[in-house]
């Protein structure tokens, strides 16, 4: 969907994005404004000023605890608002801890981990803002030299990549995942914020003035069972619940606690797809054990 378009011709220069409490927020860094949208795209028809607080080049935004976080490039500085977008009057610095350029933010585990486009760093922060001396690289020979957006999303971290047109996936160790997607293939040269909803990632194109919606076509879950019916066991992904599934396309290491020692083991394909002219198919699956 096209952010300006909806908005009025608003939103033209949109960067970071979020989903919170049914809406999608996006940051146009020339207007200093933060827009809402509904999940089908169209504009709720209301907005708040980031500038106002001191925040005149806003780029990345996340929610946490109820309250939006707001990176700006310039200032250094991660800015607070409330949930109806006034100022939460309070910030916290990023550029003491090194990170001159922060871009992309979101949480985890009660920390945030925001990016810095010319250091190839994540920079992670405990939940007061407090810079933990830890972060983890994106570029090297992962080759994510320009790293914006960042959201995590089904135990991973999928961190934008605006000159290579590319979203890279990553551990919650910060190693990198062996995985990542083009977003150029549909029309994204300019990707920049990352959020997650409903299954979906959905990346921001600042040229484009447009929103693209990416989903996983074929994921699995899998489980052991302790007789051959398999009739009581639960399919698990791996946080161990039903809720998560397996999606990366490279090696995926099981343990007992998501397959314990039983005689019995089954995968379960979950295949589906946008367009019903197009199916996704299952061509191979190799299964090794130690």
């Amino acid at each position: 969907f096209d952010p300006s378009t909806e908005s009025s011709g608003a939103n033209a220069d949109s960067d970071g994005i979020t989903y919170y409490n049914g809406f999608f927020w996006i940051v146009d860094y020339i207007d200093d404004e933060v827009y809402k949208y509904y999940t089908n795209g169209t504009y709720a028809s209301f907005s708040f000023d980031t500038a106002g607080a001191g925040s005149d080049t806003p780029e990345g935004i996340v929610v946490y605890n109820d309250l939006f976080y707001i990176t700006d490039d310039t200032d250094d500085e991660v800015y607070k608002f409330n949930s109806d977008g006034t100022s939460n009057s309070s910030s916290f610095d990023i550029g003491t801890s090194g990170n001159a350029n922060g871009y992309g933010i979101t949480h985890y585990n009660d920390f945030f981990y925001i990016t810095d486009t010319v250091d190839e760093l994540v920079y992670i922060y405990d939940s007061n803002g407090v810079y933990t001396n830890t972060n983890f690289s994106t570029g090297g020979t992962i080759g994510n030299t320009f790293p914006r957006g960042i959201t995590y999303y089904n135990d991973y971290f999928w961190i934008v990549d605006y000159s290579k047109n590319e979203v890279f996936q990553y551990y919650s160790n910060g190693s990198y995942a062996q995985f990542s997607f083009d977003t150029d293939k549909i029309g994204s040269a300019d990707p920049r914020g990352i959020t997650t909803y409903n299954d979906y990632l959905y990346v921001v194109d600042t040229i484009n003035d447009e929103v693209y919606q990416y989903g996983y076509n074929l994921k699995f879950q899998v489980h052991s069972c302790d007789d051959s019916n398999c009739d009581t066991e639960t399919f698990v992904g791996p946080d161990n619940t039903s809720n998560t599934y397996f999606i990366n396309s490279s090696i995926e290491i099981l343990n007992t606690t998501l397959t314990p020692n039983n005689p019995y083991f089954q995968y379960k394909a979950y295949l589906s797809t946008d367009n019903s002219s197009f199916t996704p198919y299952l061509q191979s699956i190799n299964i090794y054990y130690t």
